[in-house]
């Protein structure tokens, strides 16, 4: 009998032990869910996103200045700091697949959601993910760029203590692979014809497949 209440007991904290995990692992959000956002929310999120890149192209100025200052505020989100690379807001790659990196305090929660909008204008959620940042401070996620064309990514950072919640997003243009071999045939075809041709066909056939 003693035996059998044995058994039971370590079957109870067994299951008690599996719960509290599962239920660790369901509060999990990525950052739609932490910021609370419908679908409505996210392309309201990227329609100001291309309003404000709009505009700090027309401040070039300004733009010059921050790179020569070493900018940091594109790349930290809260208690998260994204490597160099992603001081800038827009990038582009013929990729499916981008690396997030960086680091943060322990205990930070970051949430990700990758989205585009389609031609009618609708929310398509491609990837929803959440992480801890852990004791070795390090922050190192791969997203899917499952869009051709134009990808938004919105990064959500909670501090440990979870009283504050920061967000940064980010667009990505994944290339078609053929435009890549296309521009490698211009190059190719430049270099070829350069003392012919001089640099005007090769411009205007580049300016033809972006």
């Amino acid at each position: 009998m003693k035996k059998f209440i044995g058994i039971m007991v370590i079957f109870s904290l067994t299951f008690l032990f599996s719960s509290s995990l599962y239920a660790q692992n369901s509060m999990a959000e990525d950052g739609k869910s932490m910021l609370n956002l419908s679908d409505e929310g996210l392309a309201i999120l990227a329609e100001q996103f291309e309003v404000d890149f709009a505009n700090a192209n027309k401040q070039k100025s300004r733009l010059i200045e921050e790179r020569l200052e070493g900018s940091k505020t594109n790349n930290v989100i809260g208690d998260l700091e994204l490597s160099d690379d992603f001081s800038r807001l827009r990038m582009t790659t013929f990729a499916d697949t981008k690396t997030f990196s960086g680091e943060g305090r322990v205990g930070t929660q970051v949430g990700i959601t990758v989205f585009h909008l389609n031609q009618q204008a609708e929310v398509q959620i491609n990837q929803q993910k959440s992480v801890v940042i852990g004791m070795s401070r390090l922050f190192n996620e791969s997203i899917d760029l499952a869009n051709i064309g134009s990808n938004y990514i919105l990064i959500v950072s909670e501090n440990p203590d979870k009283s504050e919640l920061k967000y940064g997003i980010y667009n990505i243009v994944r290339l078609e692979e053929e435009k890549k071999v296309e521009l490698e045939n211009v190059k190719i075809d430049f270099f070829n014809n350069a003392v012919e041709s001089g640099n005007t066909s090769f411009f205007e056939r580049l300016n033809q497949i972006r």
